[in-house]
């Protein structure tokens, strides 16, 4: 079932209450999406703390476990098109786990227009995660095929649309 553009406001309202509380002290998120199909959720959290730590920390779980933490420096913002299921261009930001990339990828509409979605209507996949291996795979448009594909559910869908993308 599709939720109509009107909803998916209200719905990434509330879930930013909870997606907060994931994120443990000196760290705020950045981007959280959840996949049903898999019982699964991911979420990307940025450092506003110290500067002696790390400056993202990505968590994916699977069945109420996280089956990968890790925190690092080594992430960028980037813009990418084609991206499969969003309409224009996909806005991201990548954070790298030994040479790995995990990038999450949004519909323009959602990082620019968040309080007008029911006026915009967003693509039928408006966010993504996508996993490369290298970031030359991340970062080549023509021919970068991603590792590993997950569609988020919209319902969940939260990003900090100041923090978020290419800058």
């Amino acid at each position: 079932m599709r939720l109509s553009s009107f909803i998916l406001p209200a719905c990434l309202a509330m879930r930013a209450a909870s997606a907060a509380a994931d994120c443990g002290e000196d760290y705020l998120p950045l981007f959280y999406c959840e996949f049903p199909e898999r019982n699964a959720a991911v979420q990307l959290c940025r450092h506003t703390g110290p500067s002696d730590m790390p400056g993202l920390r990505y968590t994916y779980w699977a069945d109420g476990t996280a089956e990968l933490e890790f925190a690092t420096d080594d992430w960028i913002g980037f813009v990418r098109e084609p991206v499969q299921g969003i309409i224009g261009p996909g806005y991201g930001t990548a954070a790298s786990n030994k040479g790995t990339y995990y990038g999450f990828l949004i519909d323009k509409n959602l990082m620019f227009f968040p309080q007008t979605t029911d006026q915009i209507a967003p693509s039928p996949t408006p966010a993504v995660l996508e996993v490369y291996a290298s970031l030359k795979d991340l970062q080549d448009d023509a021919s970068g095929k991603p590792i590993a594909r997950r569609v988020c559910d919209p319902s969940t869908i939260e990003v900090d649309n100041d923090n978020f993308g290419p800058g």
